[in-house]
């Protein structure tokens, strides 16, 4: 399972705000690529974070993950969860 972190791993870790209080994030076409050549090869896409986003949403469905967990405070447990869910435990 790959469970990468979104801010400042597959973004740059900029939030943009919008006049009306939105928030922007940009993805690195890059990382999407590199994750869509990982899922082709048989790993598992998982994002785990902190924060809650439609944005975050609705790129794990353009680049197809398998789970999407956000507004996550214990991201340890989170893993070993997906770990389970996907029959691959996780060690401490």
């Amino acid at each position: 399972v790959v469970a990468p972190a979104v801010d400042g791993t597959l973004t740059d870790g900029t939030i943009f705000i919008g006049p009306a209080g939105e928030a922007m994030k940009g993805f690195s076409v890059h990382d999407g690529f590199g994750l869509t050549l990982l899922r082709e090869a048989g790993l598992r896409l998982a994002i785990v974070t902190g924060r809650g986003s439609a944005i975050v949403e609705a790129r794990a469905a353009e680049l197809r993950f398998d789970a999407v967990l956000q507004r996550v405070k214990d991201k340890a447990a989170a893993l070993a969860e997906l770990g389970r869910r996907f029959g691959c435990p996780t060690q401490a």
